[in-house]
């Protein structure tokens, strides 16, 4: 019988055969990209940098320079840095919310007594009752994030522009939460914030699922789309079943 691999006899000695070019190579699996770029952002280097400047540089980059941020962040792996940089953001800001108002809120109230039937204890009550969901939102926020993402992947996979998996589409959702730190700023600073992270979301769908601009506006609208459609079909059913 031929064999195309040579042995010598009485010797243990064996030839090593080629590794296949490709084989051997580490892809996605374990939080590694093929793209050697996609270095991911200081946050998930924050054993090097530091925690507090890690969290600065990379609420900095993401608002800041998308483009370039979402074009090293890493497709897969890591998220959960990734869901902790979202849900600290969200805490974040409401943490600093709360301290304010507990600061400023029992002032009238030691100045007045009582202001408009409501008194101390009850106030004292409410703001318990406040820290309270701060300790319940990074549990929220888990499923805020999954739901979106979920959202926007479904509506991209129905458009035909999901070339990389659905964990991917959830650390660009977690990643572009940076504006909603903008909470903090009275009156128009939360509705600014969602309009950023909108804009944050649409450019990191094109840089890392390679959707087209019209398909990550559309994909990330989609939530809304079909909230608006669900609302009509209450009000056209009921109304086309009362014509009947």
């Amino acid at each position: 019988m031929n064999d195309d691999r040579e042995f010598t006899e009485g010797n243990d000695e064996s030839k090593a055969l080629p590794v296949p070019a490709g084989e051997g190579a580490t892809g996605s699996d374990g939080g590694r990209d093929d793209d050697p770029e996609r270095t991911g952002p200081p946050w998930e280097h924050r054993d090097t940098n530091g925690l507090l400047v890690s969290f600065a540089r990379t609420l900095e980059e993401s608002a800041f320079k998308p483009n370039e941020f979402f074009g090293r962040l890493r497709l897969t792996g890591n998220l959960l840095d990734a869901l902790l940089f979202g849900i600290g953001i969200v805490v974040v800001a409401a943490v600093v919310q709360l301290l304010w108002s507990a600061v400023l809120a029992p002032i009238p109230f030691f100045l007045l007594g009582e202001i408009n039937g409501v008194s101390f204890p009850e106030v004292a009550a409410m703001a318990a009752f406040s820290w309270l969901r701060v300790l319940v939102l990074p549990f929220t926020m888990v499923a805020v994030f999954f739901i979106m993402a979920g959202l926007f992947h479904l509506a991209l996979t129905l458009l035909g522009s999901t070339p990389h998996p659905f964990e991917t589409t959830l650390r660009v959702t977690c990643y572009s939460a940076g504006p909603l730190i903008l909470s903090l700023v009275p009156f128009c600073g939360e509705w600014v914030g969602k309009i950023w992270m909108i804009v944050l979301l649409i450019i990191g769908l094109v840089h890392c699922q390679k959707a087209s601009t019209t398909t990550a506006i559309v994909a990330v609208l989609f939530p809304l789309i079909l909230f608006v459609g669900c609302c009509s079909l209450l009000i056209v059913i009921p109304i086309a079943l009362s014509g009947l």
